[in-house]
């Protein structure tokens, strides 16, 4: 008897998730990799604050808080392949 459950547990863990705290909204993405993670969050219509942005695999996580500026410059598809690779080398 085999349970199949449990390998969806460790797909689950093995996920990145990216979260970014806008005022009183929560956008949220998750995916395999970083990147992917990062692409999968719905690009917010207007950033006019800053926040705080949270990335965790596993056990590992790390909390930022970004300006508008940094915040913004998340959603561009050329600059999201450099900045996801230093984000991922930040987490404990």
């Amino acid at each position: 008897k085999s349970v199949a459950k449990k390998p969806k547990e460790k797909v689950e863990n093995n996920l990145f998730k990216i979260s970014i705290k806008l005022g009183n909204e929560v956008i949220k993405g998750e995916g395999l990799t970083a990147l992917e993670a990062l692409r999968n969050i719905p690009v917010p219509r207007k950033i006019t604050t800053k926040g705080i942005l949270t990335i965790s695999h596993g056990d590992k996580k790390k909390e930022l808080i970004y300006t508008v500026p940094k915040l913004k410059r998340l959603f561009y598809p050329n600059a999201q392949p450099i900045l996801v690779k230093w984000l991922a080398m930040l987490m404990k």
